[in-house]
């Protein structure tokens, strides 16, 4: 496993949108706009900008990438003269962008509580918002259906009840944390006890009582025989767009979701972080932990950041600095260019490293900069004079 750091070429904080294969995706929140850009993680000091989003008047923007990474879908509410209520859809690959406006009654959207809710898209285009806030109760959910000819949108009221098995008997009880496990096909979780989740899956409808497996043991994982609920006394800070806050921290464990994967994070006493993959057995309703890694992370990233976790490749968005921790096994040619670049950033040359997006380059810069000796560069001059 390899960590590679970098700096962030951006002052404003970073805020994270999806990985897909090896591009990371996120945006930054200046005070204009908001500005989408992506990297390839193999070679993560090259930032392209795919993307923006104006913020002039914008009460409220919520973007999410699509699952192929082909669409960036911003909803946004406007209220300025008048109350603008639309969606942007901004094509990756070719730049167009289509608006769309609302078609529906005013008073369903400003019964949604615009501070809390996240945007999910799914691979047909279709949206939801959510509010997973809530540790009790209903869960407030959102379909969001666009049509493509009157380039209108509506939106439909559709929230998660606590309907469930008798068996269970908790439904009311408030949970540790509300998982999205799969909001877009309504697959949440809540965990209740270190080895006991309730899963709501869409088909059903229903929560339904899922338990680790009694002959599997988390202690290999995070250090306990469950998932490492225990009570941890401390304030924890927290900054976003929508201010600056401090609330209670009950746990060192988090979890995150990216396209229907959850990976959960633990932060060991020692400071070292622990990830592992939580998948569901609808069939046994068993919940599977996969350990991913182990990992210790510099205080200029570890302080406060945002995480984009697949099974493969995490990445933390730091306030100045930022890392790729590489859970999977790399190539030959990935351990090289690593190498390279971290060779080539202590020798000074971190601009050109940064202008660097691809391994074609790579070896180039290489060349120029440690195997061209004076004659050849002489030559190469020579030769340019001649033609």
């Amino acid at each position: 496993m390899h960590i590679q750091y970098f700096v962030n070429q951006s002052t404003q904080r970073l805020y994270p949108l999806g990985i897909h294969e090896n591009d990371a995706y996120f945006y930054v929140d200046t005070v204009g706009s908001l500005d989408f850009v992506t990297i390839d993680v193999r070679f993560p000091n090259n930032w392209h900008k795919i993307g923006q989003f104006s913020r002039e008047d914008v009460s409220y923007g919520f973007p999410a990438l699509s699952p192929d990474a082909n669409f960036i879908f911003v909803l946004f509410l406007k209220m300025a003269d008048d109350c603008v209520f639309g969606v942007r859809r901004i094509h990756l690959k070719t730049g167009r962008e289509d608006e769309f406006s609302y078609s529906g009654d005013w008073t369903q959207v400003f019964q949604i509580n615009f501070e809390r809710v996240t945007l999910r898209s799914g691979d047909h285009g279709e949206l939801v918002l959510y509010d997973r806030t809530i540790v009790q109760g209903t869960l407030p959910f959102w379909n969001i259906r666009l049509d493509e000819d009157s380039r209108s949108f509506a939106v439909r009221y559709n929230p998660i009840n606590t309907n469930g098995e008798p068996a269970t008997g908790n439904l009311e009880k408030a949970c540790l944390f509300n998982v999205a496990v799969d909001p877009v096909n309504r697959i949440f979780a809540k965990l209740m006890s270190p080895r006991e989740m309730l899963v709501h899956t869409g088909p059903q409808e229903k929560w339904v009582r899922y338990t680790v497996p009694s002959q599997d043991s988390l202690i290999d994982v995070f250090g306990t025989d469950g998932f490492p609920v225990e009570e941890t006394k401390r304030l924890h800070e927290t900054y976003g767009s929508h201010g600056h806050r401090i609330g209670a921290m009950q746990t060192r464990l988090t979890f995150h979701d990216s396209n229907g994967t959850v990976v959960a994070r633990f932060v060991h006493n020692n400071k070292k972080c622990t990830t592992a993959v939580v998948e569901f057995d609808h069939t046994r309703h068993e919940i599977l932990v996969r350990k991913l890694a182990t990992f210790h992370l510099h205080d200029e990233v570890s302080r406060m950041f945002y995480l984009i976790a697949s099974p493969e490749i995490h990445v933390f968005l730091g306030v100045r600095h930022s890392s790729v921790v590489y859970v999977r096994p790399r190539s030959l040619e990935e351990i090289a260019g690593l190498r390279m670049q971290k060779m080539l950033k202590e020798d000074g040359f971190y601009e050109e490293v940064s202008g660097i997006a691809d391994s074609q380059g790579l070896l180039k810069l290489c060349y120029e900069k440690y195997l061209m000796t004076d004659d050849s560069k002489n030559l190469e001059i020579d030769n340019k004079d001649n033609l």
